[in-house]
């Protein structure tokens, strides 16, 4: 997923991302289990005001955040509720991020993303 560059600079910004502006994979690079909680709550109290594009880079970092946080935790399904509930609020901008992290090209399991089970259910 190609994401934006004000777009980015503007996430970065208001989240106090320690961004480089070197990143080529800005969600995974830039993904922190240790962050999921916050990231998930600024998303929903700004969803009014964010745009498809910073909804759909917010996703991303969440989504990337959640595979990070499954390599050290065991499944939350608090975290993973509100989770689905964001990718379900807009599925046509979600979709490609679901897609992607679904893995749905490959049935062997050792290419799959931890994550990839959960977002094979939306």
């Amino acid at each position: 997923m190609i994401l934006k560059t004000n777009t980015i600079k503007k996430l970065n910004s208001l989240l106090k991302l320690p961004a480089t502006g070197n990143e080529q994979d800005w969600d995974i690079e830039l993904a922190d289990f240790k962050r999921i909680e916050e990231f998930i709550d600024f998303f929903f109290k700004n969803e009014e005001t964010l745009n498809e594009e910073e909804k759909k880079s917010i996703a991303a970092l969440i989504l990337a955040s959640y595979d990070d946080y499954l390599n050290n935790h065991i499944h939350n399904e608090n975290l993973w509720t509100s989770i689905k509930s964001i990718l379900k609020s807009d599925k046509y901008i979600y979709n490609e991020l679901v897609d992607y992290w679904s893995m749905n090209n490959k049935t062997e399991a050792e290419n799959h993303f931890n994550i990839t089970p959960l977002c094979r259910l939306i």
